[in-house]
C-alpha cells in the first residue's frame, strides 16, 4: 500500500490571527507564475494588485492562505498580511529560497513589517 500524500492547508502553518476581517487582503497571482502553494510568502509583482512567490532578497507582503495555479491565468486570492502568528516549517517558498539564511530574512522581515510571528511547533 503507498502512502497517501495531502496538500499543505493554512491549518498547516497558520495558528493565530487576530482578525481574519483586518489581517488579510485580496489579490492576484499573476498569468505564467504557475502553481503556488498555501503557505508561500509573496511579494508584489509589476503591475497593482498582482504578487508573485517572494524571492531571495525581496520584501514580503504577506504569505499565500490557500494554494493556487495560475499557470494559464490570472487568479484572484487572499493573502494574510498582518497579526498572525505561524510555524514556518511546512511554508513553501519560491525556488530560489533555498538557504536557511534566506528563509530566516523573510521570516523576519515578516516579523518586523507585518507582525507574523514565527513560533515553534509544540
Amino acid at each position: 500500500m503507498s502512502d497517501v500524500i495531502f496538500p499543505t492547508v493554512s491549518s498547516d502553518w497558520l495558528k493565530h490571527e487576530t482578525d481574519p476581517n483586518i489581517g488579510r487582503q485580496n489579490i492576484k497571482i499573476v498569468l505564467g507564475t504557475g502553481v503556488v502553494k498555501s503557505g508561500t510568502p509573496l511579494m508584489a509583482g509589476v503591475g497593482a494588485g498582482e504578487f508573485l512567490p517572494c524571492t531571495a532578497g525581496s520584501t514580503p507582503t504577506g504569505i499565500l492562505l490557500d494554494g493556487i495555479d495560475a499557470t494559464l491565468a490570472d487568479v484572484k486570492c487572499v493573502q494574510l498580511i498582518g497579526n498572525a502568528e505561524i510555524i514556518s516549517t511546512p511554508l513553501s517558498w519560491a525556488v530560489d529560497v533555498d538557504t536557511t539564511a534566506e528563509k530566516n530574512a523573510i521570516l523576519a522581515l515578516l516579523e518586523t513589517n507585518l507582525k507574523i510571528f514565527n513560533r515553534v511547533a509544540v
